[in-house]
């Protein structure tokens, strides 16, 4: 998996003249993220937005409790990977931003409640949202 997001930044980078990068993962799309947060292949500002992250897997909960780039963590509290613990600790390191969407399972949703579904979506991209404008005020 990671040689396919290899690929994808090599080209990316290649091509590139930007300054800043975004980058996001969702779910077993944190697990490449962590080698990235380790190794550092893209220089200049470099920002992380980690949606559902397998946060039981030590490798992920340690790159976000350790990382140096700002970063926003979200996810359900009735997410399977959801760890109460790990999430809260994650307020000790000052760049990272954490939600906890209630209620919400491992797809963001509510489980049966369409209507609640998106209401958390919409709480979604507002975190979103509001973690690009205190980056970029």
């Amino acid at each position: 998996m990671y040689d396919d997001v290899l690929a994808v930044l090599d080209k990316v980078l290649k091509a590139s003249k930007y300054k800043q990068f975004f980058v996001l993962g969702k779910s077993i799309g944190t697990i490449p993220m962590v080698k990235e947060w380790v190794e550092k292949r893209v220089s200049g500002n470099t920002f992380g937005i980690w949606l559902t992250p397998l946060v039981k897997r030590d490798a992920v909960y340690e790159a976000m409790m350790n990382t140096d780039r700002p970063s926003l963590c979200v996810i359900g509290d009735q997410d399977r990977h959801y760890d109460k613990e790990r999430i809260s600790s994650l307020k000790n390191n000052s760049l990272v931003s954490t939600c906890i969407i209630p209620q919400a399972n491992h797809s963001l949703e509510i489980t049966g409640d369409m209507f609640a579904s998106i209401e958390a979506l919409k709480e979604v991209i507002k975190q979103v949202e509001d973690f690009l404008k205190r980056l970029f005020s």
